[in-house]
């Protein structure tokens, strides 16, 4: 093995497009320990955030800066009457979470609604994100959709504006987006449709429901099979909806639920800890896999939204999802597991004018990136990884180039993984090494930049590739920033300079730019 591996990035000056921060999106829904005894723990203390959220996990939800959070599912939303989780708790009614009780009793808890709307679209206040709510089409009715809109969007002085504002919230929420219905092509799901049936249902809900708020924005269900399989769904639902809807939604998880020997390793055989350097290259090499999913995605809507509208897409589910039923109720992720949360955030700043919108699922516990129960409350790397993006990534993409060889994996990604972002004065680039055990020495080569020699350099990695934090080791995995002063040569009006990057590791490197 080599001692280093040599690779030169030239960068750029003129920006691509924007990078919207509604990229950085989470999803929270009512399944495993998501909800109920992660994110709503009533009764733990008496000082907890709307009486039932622990207070470090708000600041743990805070501290990844959470622009968009989408609720309440999912496959929960479409068996959810969001009547029942408004109004005095005590009031509530209890229900059996219809969704999963489809896939076994065992998934299929009964539901208090204690944690519902209003206590969704404050916490959404409390930690400055946009709240994304997903309507009941597939036991629901149009009547419900419309009412859910009144009682976010409405004013007091409507019916459920009214209602809205005698259990405490007097000025409407504004909700903007509105999911309508979820994955409702799988035979997993309640009321599931054919595309052509979709068609007319999302067409009757959008208009309904743009009759109450002209204003806000609507997600339709498009493909959640990988490359290959159904490719019938987003054609038929751009081509017959595409008038009416926003955004086009696809989900994808990874490195894929579709694949047997995938189940047999990580299900059965419980392999997503392994060191083993082929589990790490195939986990790191499914950033490939997704990104041909999203490529196919963004060609349907390039070719088949309405003429003259482009409907872009919203990825509200994307994830890692190792361990089929262990992963619903707690899950947790390690340093390549953030490496490859990294890999796709690169990917989604490349696909943003396609694909402004996206939600890792999810949030807390459940395929979560936060752990949180009465044991205590930690980051995973995952979760760090959008610390790091979200404190530091510019506004603008700037074009990269790598010239360096690739992973030693059948897909042939790049060792190294390049995302170059600025905002005004500030170029911060973001460095993925995707080698298990060998250091990159980098020259970067800033075209037209004269950078400033200090820099602030943020970097996310530990010595063993898979090195998780636990509730007993909460900081193992810790982000490291310091500064330095880096030596930059001088080439016409740009610079250049030579950068280590540490194996498996993620590194920010934020820079100055003079004369900006």
């Amino acid at each position: 093995m080599k001692s280093s591996i040599d690779v030169s990035v030239a960068i750029d000056p003129e920006p691509l497009h924007p990078l919207p921060k509604t990229q950085y999106g989470h999803f929270i829904e009512h399944l495993g320990r998501c909800i109920k005894g992660g994110i709503w723990a009533e009764g733990e203390s008496d000082d907890m955030f709307l009486g039932g959220i622990r207070r470090e996990l708000v600041d743990a939800m805070k501290s990844i800066n959470p622009a968009l959070i989408r609720y309440p599912g999912g496959c929960f939303a479409d068996g959810y009457y969001w009547k029942d989780g408004i109004g005095p708790r005590e009031k509530r009614p209890v229900r059996r979470n219809r969704a999963w009780a489809k896939l076994g009793k065992r998934l299929g808890p009964v539901e208090n609604n204690r944690f519902g709307t209003d206590e969704f679209l404050q916490l959404c206040e409390e930690l400055g994100a946009e709240p994304q709510l997903t309507v009941n089409v597939g036991s629901g009715t149009v009547e419900e959709a419309v009412a859910w809109v009144e009682y976010c969007n409405g004013a007091k002085d409507s019916r459920w504006g009214a209602e809205r504002a005698r259990n405490g919230h007097k000025d409407p929420y504004g909700v903007k987006y509105w999911f309508i219905g979820n994955e409702i092509f799988g035979w997993h799901e309640i009321g599931h449709q054919s595309p052509p049936q979709y068609v007319k249902t999302f067409n009757e809900y959008a208009r309904a429901m743009r009759k109450v708020d002209p204003d806000i924005k609507l997600i339709g269900c498009g493909t959640f099979f990988p490359t290959g399989k159904r490719t019938d769904i987003n054609p038929t639902v751009l081509k017959g909806a595409g008038e009416e809807m926003d955004y086009l939604s696809i989900h994808m998880y990874a490195p894929s639920l579709y694949i047997l020997r995938h189940h047999w390793r990580y299900q059965v055989r419980r392999q997503a800890g392994s060191p083993s350097r082929k589990i790490y290259y195939d986990i790191i090499g499914s950033i490939k896999v997704v990104e041909e999913f999203v490529e196919q995605c963004a060609k349907d809507v390039r070719i088949h939204s309405p003429s003259g509208k482009k409907v872009p897409l919203s990825f509200d589910e994307w994830n890692l999802w190792f361990a089929f039923f262990n992963d619903m109720f707690q899950a947790n992720y390690n340093v390549r597991d953030g490496l490859w949360v990294a890999g796709m955030l690169n990917m989604f700043h490349r696909y943003a004018p396609d694909m402004p919108l996206a939600n890792i699922a999810q949030m807390v516990n459940c395929l979560g990136i936060i752990s949180s129960t009465r044991r205590g409350t930690f980051l995973t790397p995952s979760a760090m990884v959008f610390k790091i993006y979200t404190e530091h990534a510019g506004d603008e993409l700037l074009q990269s180039r790598v010239d360096g060889p690739a992973i030693p994996h059948e897909t042939g990604l790049p060792v190294l993984d390049v995302s170059a972002t600025r905002s005004r004065d500030k170029v911060s680039l973001f460095a993925v090494n995707l080698h298990y055990d060998t250091e990159v020495v980098t020259t970067l080569i800033l075209k037209g930049l004269d950078i400033d020699p200090g820099a602030a350099i943020i970097e996310m990695s530990h010595e063993n590739p898979v090195q998780y934090n636990t509730f007993l080791k909460p900081d193992e995995v810790r982000i490291r920033e310091r500064s330095e002063t880096i030596q930059v040569t001088r080439e016409g009006t740009g610079s250049s300079f030579k950068m280590r990057l540490a194996p498996h590791s993620l590194t920010c490197l934020e820079l100055k730019v003079k004369d900006a």
